[in-house]
C-alpha cells in the first residue's frame, strides 16, 4: 500500500482488482442501469487514484474505496433523478440450465425481493451480506452511527422477510 501512495499505478490497480466485485455489487445495487454502473465504477477508480494520499489507514482501503462507490453513486442518481430498479440488470445477466434451474430460481425470488425494497434498505444488505462488511465498516461508508446502521440492517430484513412472504403466498 506505501506504493500506491507514492504514485506505483500496478499496485493500485492490484488493489482495484480485488475490490472490483465489491465495487459492481454496490454500483448495482444502487444503480439503475448498465452504463450507470460502468460510469460509477470509472468515476470512483478515478477518484480513488487521485486521493489515494488522503487515505490515512490502509488496512481501510475497501472500506474507503466502497465509500466513494457510494458517494458516486449519490451523484449519479442526483444528476439523472432517476430512481432504482434492479429488474432490466439482473434479467440481463440471469442464466439458467436444467442442472441449476433451482437455485436460479431462488437467486431470481431474492433478486426480485431486493429490487422491490427502497434503495436504502437494498443498500444496507447488500453491504452487509454480499460485502460482508460488518456494522462498523457500514457505518463507516455511509457515515453513520453504528446504532443507525443496525436499526437499517433490522428494519431491512423485516421488510425483505415481509415482501418475500407475501410473494410466496401469491404463488400458492
Amino acid at each position: 500500500m506505501k506504493q500506491d501512495k507514492k504514485g506505483d499505478k500496478y499496485a493500485f490497480i492490484e488493489l482495484i482488482e480485488q475490490c472490483r466485485g465489491a465495487m459492481v455489487q454496490t454500483a448495482v445495487s444502487r444503480l439503475k442501469n448498465k452504463e450507470d454502473v460502468e460510469d460509477a465504477i470509472q468515476e470512483s477508480i478515478v477518484t480513488a487514484f487521485k486521493n489515494i494520499g488522503n487515505l490515512r489507514d490502509n488496512s481501510y482501503f475497501k472500506t474507503w474505496l466502497i465509500r466513494i462507490m457510494v458517494n458516486t453513486c449519490s451523484d449519479i442518481i442526483k444528476k439523472e433523478s432517476k430512481y432504482v430498479d434492479l429488474n432490466p440488470y439482473l434479467e440481463e445477466n440471469m442464466t439458467d440450465s436444467s442442472d441449476t434451474a433451482k437455485s436460479v430460481e431462488t437467486k431470481h425470488d431474492v433478486e426480485s425481493v431486493m429490487s422491490a425494497l427502497k434503495e436504502n434498505d437494498r443498500l444496507i444488505l447488500n453491504l452487509l451480506y454480499s460485502q460482508d462488511m460488518s456494522v462498523k465498516q457500514i457505518s463507516e461508508v455511509l457515515g453513520l452511527s453504528e446504532n443507525a446502521v443496525k436499526l437499517r440492517i433490522s428494519r431491512g430484513r423485516e421488510k425483505f422477510k415481509k415482501i418475500y412472504a407475501d410473494k410466496e403466498a401469491v404463488c400458492v
